[in-house]
């Protein structure tokens, strides 16, 4: 892929390597590569909106709205304090745990091209489930449009 194809600031591009659907994604002057396919249930988690916490830009499934980090593949959440009735009192930001459950991959542009290096960790993370699932594979394309 050619790095023309992501427009500066926002661009994306999904696709597959080695069997793994992937995406590509540019926010501000920064290019991430994640598991396409939600941990979660399968969802289409990188056409999702970026959101920032904590000055973190993450994804938000569109599906369960549950935000992913793009830096590091954690997901956030956040924390909230109950009185005694169970009503909602305050809450108290945003954290994650401590584990990756979407994985992240190396991207990076050399001579106007995209190259992606997949994850050579080998520990078991939650997107791994979907990210080379047939079935997964063809509602994230029927998402993106494409068939």
């Amino acid at each position: 892929m050619y790095a023309g194809e992501l427009k500066e600031g926002g661009g994306r591009f999904h696709g597959t390597v080695e069997g793994r659907k992937v995406s590509v994604v540019v926010h501000k002057t920064n290019i991430y590569c994640l598991d396409s396919i939600c941990y979660h249930t399968g969802g289409p988690l990188t056409l999702g909106d970026i959101e920032e916490i904590n000055g973190d830009p993450c994804l938000k499934c569109p599906w369960h709205k549950y935000p992913v980090s793009l830096t590091c593949g954690k997901k956030y959440s956040q924390l909230v304090e109950f009185d005694s009735n169970g009503k909602l009192r305050k809450t108290n930001g945003w954290s994650t745990g401590k584990n990756i459950v979407q994985r992240t991959h190396k991207a990076e542009i050399k001579e106007g091209k995209v190259f992606i290096t997949l994850s050579k960790d080998d520990s078991k993370i939650k997107s791994d489930t979907y990210a080379k699932s047939d079935m997964a594979a063809k509602c994230f394309d029927k998402a993106l449009g494409l068939k």
